[in-house]
């Protein structure tokens, strides 16, 4: 039997503790891209590390942590996803240069990164440049 070894994972990259969540840094003075990542219901920002050692490394990743969560820091008692978004959005600004930003949701995480949207300013849409949802009926 011929088997293809699996592919080795990029090596682990540099990442810091913000207030709001974790930011994974990109390996470039200046991103391709800043992807925002909102989990689903039952995970933690640090449980993305494996796969997110597997996304081009000139992207910065910023995964905001929920309520009760694991990244020591980020306080509070669980809210509803609205409260959490607007949470999110007055801590977690990536729109901060011209860097483009994808908003990323999985389950739960689809109708925050929605939400999210909606409640920044006008001028942050455009330069979003994509919202992707996955395992969560579109908003």
């Amino acid at each position: 039997m011929n088997r293809t070894p699996a592919a080795t994972p990029p090596s682990r990259r540099a990442f810091s503790r913000e207030p709001w969540g974790l930011r994974f840094a990109a390996r470039a003075n200046r991103p391709a891209i800043r992807l925002v990542w909102f989990y689903h219901a039952g995970g933690t920002a640090s449980s993305l590390f494996k796969t997110i050692s597997f996304l081009p490394l000139d992207w910065e990743i910023w995964v905001p942590e929920y309520p009760r969560r694991a990244v020591a820091g980020v306080r509070g008692r669980s809210a509803h996803f609205l409260e959490l978004t607007e949470r999110i959005a007055r801590e977690a600004y990536p729109f901060h240069d011209d860097v483009p930003v994808v908003l990323f949701g999985h389950s739960m995480g689809g109708l925050v990164a929605y939400e999210y949207l909606r409640s920044l300013p006008a001028n942050c849409h455009e330069r979003t440049i994509a919202l992707i949802v996955s395992c969560t009926r579109s908003p």
